[in-house]
């Protein structure tokens, strides 16, 4: 059998209950392919208490495109790695410890 997780998340304007469903998409600069995964999607019955994260390592206007022509149907929010190569590029990401170059 499968495994259950759990999820606790708190923000005043998610609302998230326990029938909702989170898919969590890691974008990178993959816009064209974040827009067929969304694409797909968007028209699945019940799509409505699917909550979508978005993950980014960077900030591309390209992908952010795609997710404003989206986020009418669909429940968005996003979400930046806080130790993103693309926007610091003289540090090492590696958990707790960094090495500065």
């Amino acid at each position: 059998t499968g495994t259950t997780y759990t999820m606790v998340v708190s923000h005043p304007t998610l609302h998230i209950t326990r029938q909702d469903m989170v898919v969590v998409i890691l974008a990178h600069n993959r816009s064209e392919i974040l827009s067929n995964i969304l694409e797909t999607w968007k028209d699945v019955d019940g799509i409505g208490h699917t909550l979508f994260i978005i993950s980014h390592d960077g900030y591309f206007p390209d992908v952010h495109e795609v997710i404003r022509t989206f986020q009418q149907k669909l429940r968005i929010r996003q979400i930046y790695f806080p130790d993103s190569a693309h926007v610091l590029r003289d540090v090492f990401p590696a958990g707790k410890h960094y090495i500065t170059l």
